[in-house]
C-alpha cells in the first residue's frame, strides 16, 4: 500500500482520476432515466399480458353472487309456497265461518270460532309470525292476514324476510243481500230402503239445507222450498188432507190421510183439487 504523498507521480496522476470518475458519474446520471422508463414499461406490460391464474380471479369475484342467486330463489320458493298455503287456509276458513253463518241458530261470534278452527288445522309452518284475524259484519266475514316468512339467504344482502299479506270476504246472499228470490225444490226418498237411521238422517240434512235457502228477512227477496217425497203415496197428515183433496178424512190407520197423484187430465194443471178430480 501507498499514500500518493510518498509518490510524485501519483500526485500529479490525481486531477486525471477525479476527471475520469466525475465524467463516469455525469455519464450515468445521463443514461439511468431513459433505461428506467422503459424498464418499468415492460414489467406492466408483462403484467398485464400475463394470464395465468384468470380464472380463478374470476371464480373468485362471481361466487358471492352466485350463492346470492342461488339462495334468493330458495328463499323465494319458500315465501311462495307460504302465500299459497295461506291463501288457501284463509279461504277454507272464511267458507266454514260462513256455513256457520247460514244456520239460525248461531251466531257471529260462532262464526269467528269456527273459521279460527279451520285456519289453525290448515295454515303452514314456515310463517315466521302469523297475525290473522276474522271479522263478521253484515252477513259478511272477513279475514286478514299478515304474515311474514324468513330469509335464511338472504339476510346476507339484508333482506331478513317476506311479507305475507292476504285478503279475503264471504258475503252471506240472505235477506237483503241475496240479490234475487230463491226457489228450490227437493226431492226426499222416502221409501222402504230409508228405514231407520236413513231416514233421520235425511230429516236433518234437509232442515239444514231449509234453514241456509230460506232466511229470516223476507221483505226485499222471497226464498222459498219445494218438497216432493220419492214415493207413490204421500201421507200429508190430517191437517192438509182436506186442503189437498177436497174430501173429509175418513176411515183408521196411518193412510187414510195418504195421497197420490191425479190420475184425471187436471193432474197437469193448476186446478184446486175436489171430490171430483
Amino acid at each position: 500500500m501507498c499514500s500518493l504523498t510518498d509518490s510524485p507521480r501519483l500526485l500529479n496522476r490525481v486531477p486525471l482520476v477525479q476527471v475520469s470518475v466525475c465524467s463516469a458519474m455525469s455519464a450515468y446520471r445521463k443514461l439511468s432515466l431513459p433505461f428506467a422508463i422503459p424498464f418499468c414499461r415492460g414489467a406492466f406490460l408483462r403484467f398485464f399480458s400475463d394470464s395465468r391464474g384468470t380464472v380463478a380471479i374470476i371464480f373468485a369475484m362471481t361466487i358471492v353472487l352466485s350463492l346470492a342467486l342461488a339462495g334468493g330463489a330458495i328463499d323465494f320458493g319458500r315465501w311462495l309456497s307460504a302465500e299459497s298455503k295461506t291463501i288457501n287456509a284463509i279461504d277454507a276458513s272464511i267458507l266454514a265461518g260462513g256455513r256457520i253463518l247460514q244456520l239460525a241458530s248461531k251466531t257471529d261470534a260462532d262464526a269467528v270460532a269456527a273459521a279460527t278452527l279451520y285456519y289453525s288445522k290448515n295454515k303452514t309452518d314456515t310463517l315466521a309470525s302469523d297475525n290473522t284475524s276474522f271479522s263478521v259484519n253484515n252477513n259478511e266475514i272477513t279475514s286478514t292476514t299478515t304474515s311474514t316468512v324468513e330469509t335464511p339467504f338472504l339476510k346476507a344482502i339484508g333482506i331478513d324476510s317476506l311479507p305475507v299479506n292476504v285478503t279475503a270476504k264471504a258475503v252471506l246472499a240472505a235477506g237483503s243481500n241475496a240479490g234475487s228470490h230463491i226457489e228450490v225444490s227437493m226431492m226426499l226418498d222416502t221409501t222402504g230402503s230409508m228405514w231407520g237411521s236413513k231416514m233421520v238422517d235425511l230429516k236433518a240434512a234437509a232442515k239444514d239445507l231449509i234453514d241456509i235457502v230460506v232466511w229470516e228477512d223476507q221483505s226485499t227477496y222471497q226464498a222459498r222450498v219445494a218438497l216432493a217425497p220419492l214415493s207413490y203415496f204421500v201421507n200429508v197428515g190430517s191437517t192438509h188432507f182436506r186442503s189437498v183433496t177436497g174430501r173429509s178424512v175418513s176411515g183408521s190407520g196411518n193412510r187414510r190421510t195418504c195421497v197420490a197423484e191425479r190420475r184425471t187430465s187436471d193432474r197437469y194443471t193448476d186446478a184446486p183439487p175436489s171430490s171430483r178430480n
